[in-house]
């Protein structure tokens, strides 16, 4: 909210010949009912680790402290397939610690609570950050934030898009993110499109503000 640069966030899309570029609300799902997403998920963090690291060579006086957010499937976290590319990408990438965040949604979370706490430990321990995803749309519980070595919260865009229409959704956007920093977490706000929402979630201490406000995808 600072007004700079301190991180993106990877969004993948299917350059269709007949259909033109199409968002994975058009083909993910299909990608992880035929196994497909592995291969997908794979290319995906490993180009994104190699830009990164571009860019922060590149760019290191200017943006000393740059991340790059990716989407994890459900498919990666229950099939744990996530964590032996995670430690090559360790091993390959001399990214600065914390700069490379996977994130997740809550439903990855609840079909193997047990299982994936111990996942996402494990790929903590190789500097990695992980962030929850579209929080408060879904099914999390104050238990599964003290399970999860979650270290951002997202805030869905839905909150963001009620600023200055829906009085009850404001006080439920700060309620968020004062629950978000009482655990001390990084908050996120997304689809900020409007200098008005922009300014609501600065002053109400969203720590980094993400949307078409800022880029256009």
């Amino acid at each position: 909210h600072d007004g700079k640069l301190h991180g993106m966030e990877a969004l993948l899309r299917w350059n269709n010949k007949q259909l033109g570029q199409l968002t994975p609300a058009y083909f993910m799902s299909i990608a992880e009912e035929t196994g497909h997403i592995i291969d997908i998920g794979d290319w995906v963090l490993k180009h994104s680790c190699q830009q990164l690291l571009v860019w922060q060579t590149k760019y290191a006086d200017r943006f000393p402290d740059l991340s790059l957010s990716v989407n994890l499937s459900d498919v990666q976290i229950t099939l744990a397939v996530i964590e032996p590319l995670v430690e090559y990408i360790a091993n390959t990438f001399p990214l600065q610690k914390n700069s490379l965040e996977l994130e997740i949604t809550e439903s990855a979370l609840i079909k193997d609570a047990a299982s994936s706490a111990t996942l996402l430990n494990k790929l903590t321990q190789h500097g990695i950050s992980i962030s929850l995803d579209d929080f408060g749309t879904g099914y999390c519980s104050l238990e599964y934030l003290k399970l999860f070595p979650v270290s951002v919260l997202k805030i869905d865009q839905s909150f963001i898009a009620s600023i200055g229409k829906e009085k009850r959704d404001e006080l439920l956007l700060v309620a968020l993110i004062a629950f978000a920093k009482a655990l001390s977490m990084k908050v996120v706000a997304e689809g900020v499109e409007t200098l008005q929402q922009a300014h609501f979630c600065a002053q109400h201490g969203c720590d980094l503000l993400q949307g078409f406000f800022y880029s256009p995808p």
